[in-house]
């Protein structure tokens, strides 16, 4: 509401024009909240201090950073701002554009315990309604891109927030989607990116296909001069990553010997041993045979070498208790319970997965984000955004659903760890016995 209200002052003038002069309509700007932060070090503080909120809590939520003198000033100032959505269409960032020189260009709201930039995708929620009903999504670079793709009716784009596609945004994609074109940039650098977010997303087992503009224009441009009817014809040449990469195979290509045989097997074989689906690679398999006359079987060597390599990457089975998943998820959701633990140590818990995350939100007193889990345990980070998206009860049920589940737990135990002493009961220790009576009454209880 803040930033919202500033686009309409004079001070937000040149951002209204700015994206006049970008073809953004104000039915889009309503649309996705966009706004305006003005040249000011404290006019958001004074806002936020206004409404009960502390300048620390400001800096939490990342709309405010310390300065040299110790005093927190506004993060954004003088930027057109985009909000960043959760899935059910929370704001839980920004994003800014600078009106002036002030670098960077664009800038994301640091990671905090809502935010993680390696998992969050702009226009997500705007875009879910149409995901869910045709399981596909268009992956575009920019702010803008999504946004003036939307204006025209393109409404499943969305975009990673300045960086390369991860594969946390893949797992998060993997929810509503089957199918996913990718749109950037034709230079060197936009093929590269191409190319690592579609072996991403074979990974997470959606399907990619890779759609290059030629002439530097980014999609907003191509829409905006050729209409919504060009992108989508644009949209159906799309290729799957073994035909693009033929294609550029056969562009770079003169006389083929041996060596660059293998090196091409090799290039393609990185692509192959990603995909799961067998029929889909045996498919692969037959256009690389056919179009650069590459024997299947050796094609089949390399995808196998390939995926004997990644045997050999180990990765932990999360084989986690329900109790202690809900437990984990409610910590994820809603971090200020760690308070609320009581007696609970992680040593209680069974699963080595439920230990881990319990223990970082020990050692940091819920201060932890979901973006530094998973970056700190990528073993564990398909299982974390799993339980983040799962929908919670209310927030007085949140408490006492904590609290119970933490009580079971315990319960759980001290009294898997009673059975197991009474089974050697004659061979305890006097410390032993002493442990097992006091276990005794309170398991009574």
């Amino acid at each position: 509401a803040f930033f919202s209200k500033y686009l309409k002052t004079s001070a937000g003038e040149k951002a209204v024009k700015y994206l006049e002069s970008r073809g953004i309509k104000e039915e889009t700007v309503r649309n996705f909240q966009i706004g305006f932060s003005p040249d000011s070090k404290d006019a958001l503080l004074k806002e936020l201090i206004s409404l009960k909120i502390s300048k620390e809590e400001a800096v939490k939520a990342g709309l405010a950073s310390p300065r040299d003198n110790g005093q927190p000033a506004d993060l954004f100032r003088n930027r057109i701002m985009f909000p960043i959505k959760s899935f059910n269409g929370d704001t839980i960032a920004f994003g800014g554009r600078a009106m002036g020189d002030a670098s960077p260009k664009y800038l994301n709201s640091p990671e905090t315990l809502l935010f993680s930039k390696r998992n969050a995708l702009y226009g997500l929620y705007q875009a879910l309604p149409t995901l869910r009903k045709f399981k596909k999504v268009l992956i575009v670079e920019g702010y803008m891109d999504v946004i003036t793709l939307h204006q025209y009716g393109i409404n499943f784009a969305v975009s990673p927030l300045g960086t390369a596609l991860t594969s946390g945004q893949c797992l998060t994609l993997k929810r509503y989607c089957e199918e996913a074109y990718l749109m950037f940039d034709p230079d060197q650098a936009g093929i590269n990116a191409a190319i690592k977010a579609s072996d991403h997303l074979i990974e997470a087992g959606i399907y990619p296909k890779i759609c290059l503009i030629e002439g530097g224009k980014d999609p907003d441009e191509f829409v905006i001069d050729q209409g919504a009817e060009a992108f989508y014809e644009k949209l159906n040449r799309a290729e799957d990553p073994i035909s693009f990469k033929i294609n550029l195979i056969k562009k770079g290509a003169g006389e083929i010997g041996p060596k660059d045989k293998s090196r091409m097997a090799a290039f393609l074989g990185e692509t192959l041993a990603r995909q799961k689906d067998a029929i889909i690679k045996s498919e692969w398999i037959k256009k690389i045979s056919q179009e650069l006359s590459l024997p299947e079987s050796i094609l089949l060597n390399i995808k196998q070498k390939k995926e004997r390599e990644e045997q050999f990457i180990t990765k932990e089975k999360i084989d986690v208790p329900p109790l202690e998943d809900g437990f984990v998820h409610l910590l994820l959701k809603n971090p200020k319970l760690i308070a609320k633990a009581g007696e609970l140590k992680p040593e209680h818990l069974s699963s080595q997965f439920a230990k881990t995350i319990f223990s970082e939100f020990l050692f940091k007193n819920g201060d932890i984000s979901i973006g530094e889990l998973t970056e700190k345990y990528p073993q564990y980070s398909a299982h974390i955004m799993a339980l983040t998206v799962q929908e919670l009860p209310s927030e007085s049920n949140c408490v006492s659903d904590f609290s119970k589940t933490s009580s079971m737990i315990l319960h759980n135990y001290r009294l898997n760890k009673w059975k197991e002493m009474k089974k050697r009961l004659s061979s305890l220790s006097r410390e032993e016995m002493s442990e097992f009576n006091e276990l005794s009454k309170i398991i009574k209880k």
